[in-house]
């Protein structure tokens, strides 16, 4: 069996949004959260685990998780 090098496949494009969220990065405060896949800045505070007692809710641990990842169907916790 002969072994055979595959050729270098160049990188593919950056979207628009990645080149825009690089040039902002040093705009950005590091105390600042973004999420690790995307960089979004835009987050949504979950609870997971809450009760209802009388019409209240109550408990429950919050998560915060990427509003762009979510839509796109990944459950992607920030912190």
């Amino acid at each position: 069996m002969a072994l055979h090098l595959v050729p270098k496949v160049p990188k593919p494009a950056r979207s628009k949004r990645q080149e825009v969220l690089d040039g902002l990065a040093e705009l950005i405060p590091a105390t600042i959260l973004k999420c690790p896949r995307c960089g979004s800045l835009e987050l949504i505070e979950t609870r997971i685990g809450v009760q209802s007692h009388d019409g209240k809710t109550s408990g429950g641990t919050k998560a915060l998780i990427c509003l762009h990842c979510m839509i796109k169907g990944e459950r992607i916790l920030v912190r």
